[in-house]
């Protein structure tokens, strides 16, 4: 059966001497394998379709979940990522993230968009990578389902200001933390920026701004919330801080 989707490629791998295998994230189908055979050469007619970060309308034949790739029109090719190697780590890690929190044949809209935003916002602004990694991975986990209730979890009052327990996905108001528990205060900034974050229409996603405190403490605390939910987040995060510490 031949079939038309566009999705973006998130992992490839080589197969053969010529051929690549792809994992390709799409709207409707969530994650999609797919087999690109020849597309190593230079000479290929889907050669720049086969590339990661790809993002392109693909024609397909199979039936799934494994489909062969017949012919594509290159939308975006993200290229420009490459051109800054912090950059270029952080959009591996987060296709990574994407490609362990996608349902295989299944709707991923909202991760496609999530992800397709986030590239083309570090295309326009490469110097704002900490920011755009804190919004994508807080985004990336309310919508996989771990989104917290913003209310204290010992009075039930609305968080203002207060702490955050990443292994619990609880906040605790200011006042209930000094009888309670010891953590570190998050600042009213921060809490406001992970309220946006959670309900702001995705068009909007990367549109408001932090001071360098307040993002520093949002930074800290969404990879520490990413890494207690997400196994194997670890390799190229690593790699994505040991390029940005450079």
């Amino acid at each position: 059966m031949y079939f038309n989707v566009q999705g973006i490629v998130i992992q490839e791998k080589s197969f053969g001497e010529t051929s690549k295998h792809l994992s390709v994230l799409t709207a409707h189908r969530g994650v999609i394998f797919v087999t690109a055979k020849g597309a190593k050469k230079l000479s290929a007619k889907n050669f720049a379709a086969a590339q990661l970060f790809a993002y392109s309308d693909m024609t397909l034949y199979g039936s799934g979940p494994y489909f062969t790739m017949t012919d594509a029109k290159l939308i975006e090719s993200f290229y420009s990522l490459r051109n800054d190697p912090v950059v270029l780590s952080l959009a591996c890690y987060l296709a990574e993230l994407s490609a362990v929190s996608a349902t295989v044949s299944d709707e991923e809209s909202e991760l496609l968009r999530l992800f397709l935003n986030t590239l083309w916002f570090l295309n326009q602004k490469p110097e704002a990578h900490t920011f755009a990694k804190a919004v994508f991975e807080l985004r990336l986990m309310f919508g996989s389902g771990y989104m917290p209730e913003f209310v204290c979890c010992a009075c039930d009052c609305e968080i203002t200001v207060g702490c955050f327990d990443a292994s619990s996905g609880e906040f605790t108001c200011s006042e209930c933390l000094l009888t309670r528990s010891e953590g570190k205060k998050l600042l009213e900034e921060t809490i406001d920026a992970m309220k946006y974050i959670a309900f702001c229409d995705l068009k909007r996603l990367f549109a408001f701004s932090l001071s360098d405190k307040a993002l520093k403490q949002l930074s800290a605390l969404t990879e520490e919330y990413v890494c207690y939910r997400v196994d194997g987040c670890n390799t190229k995060l690593v790699f994505y801080k040991n390029m940005a510490s450079l």
